[in-house]
């Protein structure tokens, strides 16, 4: 995919997050200078819950490439943060779509997807894949955020959500 493809998908990207979902969206640089999107978006209907979602483009091969989905749910451990690592790996059993983990330097809370592309893919084609991972990842982390807020904040354990 050339450099001008892959921005032409950002802002596309971006366009749909910002003006029909009503994000507060921008393009940034990774560590690298690599362009992605970032977001702060709501997964609850009233207005709350809300995550960071970065996505980048990552070279793949001659025929593929990757738009990753990174999804950060809670940004500062709670006391249950333990108890929280547990729940993730039974989560991943039964994702729909993607898997959970800790990023362990910072204790954070986080969801991550690939989305697999062809190169020679119309913008629009890669534009609606992402956008549809994208919301299927959302519905996902929706259903855990709660959850995972109050065995956080140890309102909750494994046991407790697990029988």
């Amino acid at each position: 995919m050339t450099e001008e493809k892959r921005l032409k998908v950002l802002l596309d990207l971006q366009k749909g997050l910002r003006d029909d979902m009503k994000y507060k969206v921008e393009i940034a640089a990774d560590v690298n200078g690599n362009k992605m999107i970032r977001c702060i978006a709501p997964l609850f209907e009233d207005d709350k819950g809300y995550v960071l979602i970065e996505i980048c483009e990552l070279d793949y091969d001659e025929n593929f490439e990757l738009f990753q989905i990174y999804s950060t749910l809670i940004m500062e451990p709670g006391p249950g943060l333990d108890e929280l690592r547990k729940t993730v790996n039974a989560w991943n059993l039964t994702s729909t779509l993607g898997a959970y983990g800790i990023y362990e330097v910072l204790g954070q809370l986080f969801h991550k997807y690939n989305v697999v592309v062809g190169v020679d893919d119309d913008v629009d084609v890669v534009v609606g894949q992402v956008f549809a991972v994208l919301y299927t990842v959302m519905n996902e982390m929706g259903s855990k955020l709660a959850d995972a807020i109050n065995i956080s904040n140890g309102k909750l354990s494994f046991a407790d959500i697990s029988k």
